[in-house]
């Protein structure tokens, strides 16, 4: 897809690059998408606006951030479940317990 040169253009992938006085798009097409906000999203969607985003880009934004929290909960899900079955991981955590419950006790004493 062509299109005209508008200006200062970043290009990270599917972003479009500047080649003399034209732009040049590639990757994914765009998707249109159509959403009924509540009045928690409407208020959030006013804040970002309010800040220079516009409508599709918040929304790209919240999109892009929110996959990516939820990618990283998954991360710490498996990981957490991957020291849970290590023998040794899960001997060294108790100890740690112990510990930490140990150190409670003396300074509430």
């Amino acid at each position: 897809m062509v299109a005209p040169l508008t200006s200062g253009v970043d290009t990270p992938l599917g972003q479009p690059i500047d080649v003399g006085q034209t732009v040049i798009r590639w990757g994914m097409p765009s998707r249109a998408l159509s959403v009924r906000l509540d009045g928690r999203a409407s208020q959030a969607l006013d804040e970002l606006e309010a800040v220079g985003l516009t409508r599709s880009e918040a929304i790209r934004l919240a999109l892009v951030e929110t996959a990516a929290r939820l990618r990283r909960g998954q991360a710490l899900a498996s990981e957490a479940a991957s020291l849970e079955v290590d023998e040794g991981d899960r001997m060294e955590m108790l100890a740690v317990a112990r510990i930490m419950e140990a150190c409670g006790r003396r300074g509430a004493g």
